[in-house]
């Protein structure tokens, strides 16, 4: 089984108030239960204890922690932070101010990749924590009502850790002179400030900025990071557009231990430990949950990169293709030009084999299917392939984040800011598409597989009854798009039809001039897949 990644528990969680009983009480009480520890034991010794009692399930594996202490070269980090660096350059720390303990400005320095600090342990005085329950029983025994005891001590706890500084940052005084501030100042990274000329500069470069002026950003290309345009602005530092320097980061990819690990926590660690993931939840971003397994030096998870903005409505589209034939020439020719799916906000390709397409883009692998045969309409009859195709994505966990899940054909020309528009009014519904009226009649209008489009609460549903639609539907001589809205009908979701939705030869024509469809079909060459969307994007959108 998969472990779960670390956590040092915080005030708010169950497990927290657990390990200070244990602290205060359980081992006072019943020492047997915690072998090995003693009333001096650390806050995370308490929560190892825990996490390995099987009678407790409130509590994570603790992480591996340290607290710098004077002598470390974190340790004068964390005071140059707090004495020179938060007063006198606050956009560096985002999140910090001058009242911040010793604990959080090791924290921040850690995760930020800033100097060489290692992650802090827990910030707990018990001293304080005795005092409050002192005055706790106090105000129980002068008669005082119950919520005015909870109150009295919630007060006091919330005091726990707020005053470290005033030790710590005075211990020793201001050890650095004029020549180590410069040194600190001059390796410094930071991130840029949402509302900033330098945040506006990046975005703009990430956005439009690319696409029509792509000289005025070289070496850079539509999937560079968020930190590669602020370096590029930072290098150039350009009157009035400057940046600070990007601090290093890696968002995770594909095949990396700590790819897995993000995507578990989404997946699983979530729904089934929501008090292990405070301020995370199924619908967090990728870099988001990563930031939080930083903690965990048992994984190999860095500082992600700041994740890109997302349009609204947001759009997770996906692609299954062969690995032998014209659709990875096709494919590979669309990622070069950060075109079709490409220009969603998060994309993936599936494949019967892992492949690099490119440096920025590789193939989830489906797991192998009997031979395809051919549906009772004529196409291919390839729903186990697909049903395969939709439990990797399941697996993969992204989509959960967004809006839509697009699965579009490899030779379907899709035009991403038409397609949220057509979207847009059905956002937020558990529902799917319907894009073809070919005839009249029961079935009709129908989804047809070149573009499915379903919201994400239409995949969920459909993930929640998947099973039920595998034994109870007779599929096995369908189109999966023919099974996927079949099921999508027996589980409860509904359905919109869109006329203007596709433009499919295979069902009523395909006009790339149209100036109306988001999609149009089939298209089974790199020249003429982009012959239709230069002939679609001079069009005006609607």
């Amino acid at each position: 089984d998969e472990e779960p990644p670390c956590h040092i528990a915080e005030k708010g969680d169950d497990c927290y108030a657990s390990v200070i009983d244990a602290m205060t009480n359980g081992i006072l009480e019943h020492a047997e239960k915690y072998p090995g520890l003693t009333s001096t034991s650390t806050f995370e010794e308490f929560q190892v204890a825990l996490f390995n009692d099987p009678a407790s399930t409130c509590c994570p594996r603790p992480c591996e922690c340290h607290t710098a202490g004077e002598g470390d070269t974190c340790w004068e980090h964390v005071i140059w932070a707090q004495q020179k660096g938060i007063p006198d350059k606050p956009d560096w720390y985002a999140g910090l101010s001058n009242d911040s303990s010793f604990e959080a400005v090791q924290a921040f320095l850690y995760k930020s990749g800033k100097g060489t600090c290692s992650l802090p342990c827990a910030a707990v005085d018990l001293s304080q924590i005795e005092d409050a329950e002192s005055a706790n029983e106090k105000n129980l025994r002068g008669g005082a009502g119950d919520d005015a005891a909870a109150e009295a001590l919630a007060e006091a706890l919330q005091q726990i850790g707020s005053e470290e500084e005033d030790t710590l940052g005075k211990a020793g005084g201001r050890k650095e002179d004029e020549q180590a501030e410069e040194e600190e100042e001059e390796g410094e990274c930071a991130a840029a400030v949402p509302g900033t000329m330098c945040y506006k500069d990046i975005v703009y470069g990430m956005g439009d900025g690319i696409h029509k002026n792509a000289a005025w950003y070289p070496g850079l290309n539509k999937f560079s990071t968020f930190e590669d345009f602020q370096s590029l602005i930072h290098n150039k530092n350009t009157p009035g557009h400057t940046c600070p320097k990007p601090c290093a980061c890696r968002t995770a990819e594909l095949g990396e231990e700590c790819y897995e690990k993000v995507t578990w926590v989404l997946r699983e660690g979530i729904p089934a430990h929501p008090d292990w993931y405070k301020g995370l939840n199924a619908k967090s971003r990728f870099q988001e949950v990563q930031a939080r397994l930083m903690e965990d030096n048992k994984t190999t998870c860095k500082m992600p990169c700041t994740a890109p903005n997302w349009t609204s409505p947001s759009l997770f589209c996906f692609s299954v293709f062969r690995s032998e034939g014209y659709e990875v020439d096709l494919v590979k020719a669309q990622v070069d030009q950060g075109a079709g799916i490409f220009s969603c906000d998060e994309f993936v390709v599936l494949s019967d084999k892992e492949l690099p397409i490119t440096k920025q883009v590789r193939t989830l692998k489906i797991p192998p299917s009997d031979k395809v045969g051919v549906s009772k309409d004529g196409t291919a009859a390839n729903t186990l392939i697909f049903m395969k195709a939709w439990g990797v994505l399941w697996q993969d966990a992204r989509w959960q984040a967004h809006d839509w899940v697009i699965k579009a054909d490899p030779d379907a020309v899709v035009l991403v800011e038409r397609l949220r528009s057509h979207l847009k009014p059905h956002t937020g519904k558990n529902v799917y598409m319907k894009n073809c009226q070919k005839y009249f009649g029961p079935g009709w209008p129908m989804m047809f597989g070149s573009l499915e489009a379903l919201s994400t609460q239409a995949l969920d549903t459909y993930y929640k009854g998947a099973d039920r639609c595998r034994s109870d539907l007779e599929w096995q001589a369908w189109g999966e798009d023919l099974f996927m809205g079949r099921c999508l009908d027996m589980l409860g979701a509904s359905s919109e039809f869109d006329g203007t939705l596709i433009g499919d030869n295979v069902c009523k024509g395909a006009d790339c001039g149209d100036g109306v469809s988001a999609v149009y079909h089939p298209f089974k060459s790199a020249e003429t897949w982009f012959q239709c969307y230069r002939q679609a994007t001079e069009q005006v959108s609607t």
